[in-house]
């Protein structure tokens, strides 16, 4: 993975960015994987005559409300809290928001997903170990991702946080995300998203 999927890293803000997703929004790389998947499901499934009509059908599905409503349907038969699908802001979320700031201006040139993602989980937001408690509010939300110019001062990241993150361990993580960075004068191009298919 040449860098995250989406812009959210943590539960409850993931959760926010799939509801944006099927709601016709969220991060468009996000959506294009949701589509291309889905569309080879619809297709292996027999639902589809080739995985390009498929991905077309899932996006009249998401367009019509169909696809969050099957969503909201399958939310209600797992006994859970259906109104956080029309008010994402009741999920949880963190007390604290800590900037990542951009040290120089340029293009981001690489994003190391491995060191955001070891990051999260520094913060709660996964597990190091099987005791370890996971918050459902922490995370990281991406603002710059590889391809996009940034300005030196300006927001590569926010690291939501716990009431109780000491500041050393936020400056860490702060720390560790702008080192996740890489940036160039010049301009360049996102990765692909999809290099090819498997048979």
């Amino acid at each position: 993975m040449d860098q995250p999927l989406g812009r959210a890293i943590g539960n409850a803000l993931e959760v926010k960015e799939a509801l944006a997703t099927l709601k016709g929004s969220g991060p468009p790389d996000l959506r294009e994987l949701c589509l291309e998947l889905g569309g080879w499901m619809l297709y292996m499934a027999g639902k589809a005559s080739d995985p390009e009509q498929g991905g077309i059908a899932l996006e009249g599905t998401i367009s019509s409300g169909r696809a969050l409503d099957k969503f909201r349907e399958m939310v209600i038969n797992q006994g859970g809290d259906v109104k956080v699908i029309d008010s994402p802001d009741l999920l949880p979320h963190a007390e604290k928001l800590y900037p990542v700031k951009a040290a120089c201006s340029g293009y981001v040139s690489r994003l190391d997903a491995e060191a955001i993602g070891t990051t999260a989980v520094s913060l709660g937001a996964g597990r190091a170990t099987r005791e370890d408690y996971i918050d459902h509010a922490v995370g990281i939300v991406l603002e710059k991702k590889i391809g996009d110019r940034v300005e030196h001062g300006k927001n590569l990241a926010v690291i939501h946080a716990g009431s109780a993150a000491a500041e050393a361990l936020l400056e860490e993580a702060g720390k560790n995300i702008s080192e996740a960075y890489s940036f160039q004068q010049g301009s360049c191009e996102s990765p692909r998203l999809i290099l090819g298919h498997v048979d």
